[in-house]
C-alpha cells in the first residue's frame, strides 16, 4: 500500500497536472488500487489535452478490463489498433480482453499478430505464452517461457511467468528455485512472493507462507491474490469457518473482477467441503473458465445430486481435462457412481485435499 501511495503522491505534483507522462501514471496507480471511478476521470481528462495519444487511450481500455466491463475495452483496443497501429500495448490489450471473455482461440489469433508485429517485445511474448497456459496447452507454455527467459534474461515478467507455470504444474522445487531468484533481484516483488508463499501452503508450511505475505489491508491485484492465499491457508489448516468468512469478506470487497473470480472458486471449494454443495453449483455457474472451474463443477453438480449436470460435465471434462487434473476428475466420478472404478483416490478428503492444491497452484 505504501508504494501506490508514494507514487500517487509524486504524480499528484501541482507542477505535473496536465504533463502526459503523470496523468497516465496517476491513471495506472489509481486503477492497480481498484479505484476505477478516479482513474477514469483522470483518464478523460488526459485524452482531452492529448486526444491523439494512443498511450492514454489504452489506459482507459485497461480501466474498463480490469473492472470487468469487457466490451468498452475490447472497442478502445479495437479503436487504437487501427488508428495506431505500432502501439504494442494495443494489440496485448485487445488480446488480454479476449482471453478475459474466454474466447481463447481469438486471444491466441491475437498474440500470434502481436508477435508478428513486435518479435522483440518480452510483453508480448509473455503474454502469448500466458495465453496458451490459460487455454490449459501447460507444454506448449513451458516451452515458450523458457524461451522468453533465454530470449529476455533480465525480464522478471518472463522469469515470474515460468515460475507460475513450474508451481501450476507440481515442480514444486524447481519453481521454488525460480521464485527464489526473482526475490534476490527484486524482494518486494509481489507475484514472486505470492507464487511461494502459495507452495508453502501447499506443502503445510503456512508460517513461512504467511510470512511472505503483506499484512495491510489489500489494495491492489497482487494483494488480493494474498489473501485469496491467506484464506486457503486457513482452509487447509483446519480452520474451515475462518477460511470461509475471509474468503468470502475479499469476495465482497475486491473492485478487481479476476481476483473475484479466483475468490469465487476457492470459497466453493470450502463450501463443498461443509456440505453445501448447491451454493457451490450457483457461484460456480458464473465463474466461467476451463479446466480447474470444470472439474469443481463436477464435484459441486455430483455432490448436490443433480447427476444428469454432473454426467455433462464429466463428458466435457473427457475432451478438455489437462492431464495434471485427470486424477482429480475420475476420482469425483468415481465418487459419485459416475464411472465404474476402483479408484482408491475416491473419498472425500483425497478430493477436497487435492482441489485445495489445484487452487494454491493457480494462485
Amino acid at each position: 500500500m505504501q508504494g501506490v501511495d508514494e507514487a500517487l503522491h509524486v504524480y499528484d505534483a501541482p507542477s505535473l497536472r496536465d504533463d502526459v507522462i503523470a496523468l497516465n501514471g496517476r491513471a495506472t496507480v489509481l486503477r492497480s488500487m481498484g479505484r476505477f471511478a478516479e482513474a477514469l476521470e483522470i483518464a478523460h481528462y488526459a485524452i482531452e489535452l492529448y486526444p491523439t495519444e494512443p498511450v492514454l487511450r489504452c489506459s482507459q481500455a485497461e480501466i474498463y478490463r480490469v473492472q470487468g466491463d469487457l466490451v468498452s475495452a475490447l472497442g478502445l483496443y479495437d479503436d487504437v489498433k487501427k488508428s495506431s497501429p505500432n502501439t504494442s500495448v494495443a494489440y496485448t490489450g485487445y488480446a488480454e480482453v479476449l482471453r478475459d471473455m474466454r474466447r481463447y482461440p481469438e486471444a491466441i489469433a491475437a498474440y500470434r499478430e502481436a508477435l508478428s508485429r513486435f518479435p522483440s517485445d518480452a510483453y508480448v511474448a509473455n503474454g502469448y505464452a500466458n495465453i496458451h497456459k490459460v487455454n490449459d496447452e501447460l507444454d506448449e507454455a513451458l516451452r515458450l517461457y523458457e524461451g522468453n527467459v533465454r530470449q529476455f534474461p533480465y525480464s522478471l515478467v518472463a522469469k515470474a511467468g515460468r515460475a507460475d507455470l513450474l508451481k501450476r504444474l507440481g515442480k514444486y522445487e524447481d519453481a521454488l528455485m525460480a521464485y527464489d531468484e526473482i526475490i534476490r533481484i527484486a524482494p518486494s516483488y509481489a507475484a514472486a512472493r505470492n507464487g511461494k508463499a502459495a507452495i508453502l501452503v501447499v506443502r503445510g508450511e503456512h508460517a513461512a507462507a504467511l510470512s511472505l505475505l503483506p499484512t495491510n489491508d489489500p489494495a491492489t491485484r497482487d494483494d488480493w491474490i494474498a489473501w485469496n492465499i491467506r484464506g486457503m491457508a486457513l482452509i487447509k489448516g483446519g480452520e474451515l469457518a475462518r477460511g470461509i468468512e475471509h474468503l468470502e469478506q475479499g469476495r465482497k470487497q475486491t473492485p478487481f473482477a479476476r481476483e473475484r473470480r479466483y475468490l469465487e472458486r476457492a470459497l466453493s471449494v470450502a463450501r463443498m467441503q461443509t456440505g453445501d454443495f448447491n451454493h457451490a453449483v450457483n457461484v460456480l455457474r458464473e465463474v466461467g473458465g476451463l479446466g480447474l472451474s470444470n472439474i469443481l463443477r463436477l464435484h459441486a453438480y455430483a455432490g448436490d445430486g443433480q447427476l444428469v449436470e454432473a454426467q455433462t460435465a464429466y463428458e466435457l471434462l473427457s475432451i478438455t481435462c489437462p492431464s495434471q487434473l485427470l486424477d482429480r476428475r475420475d476420482a469425483i466420478a468415481a465418487r459419485f457412481g459416475l464411472i465404474k472404478s476402483d479408484q482408491r483416490h475416491a473419498n472425500d478428503n483425497w478430493i477436497f485435499r487435492r482441489e485445495t492444491e489445484a487452487l494454491l497452484q493457480a494462485a
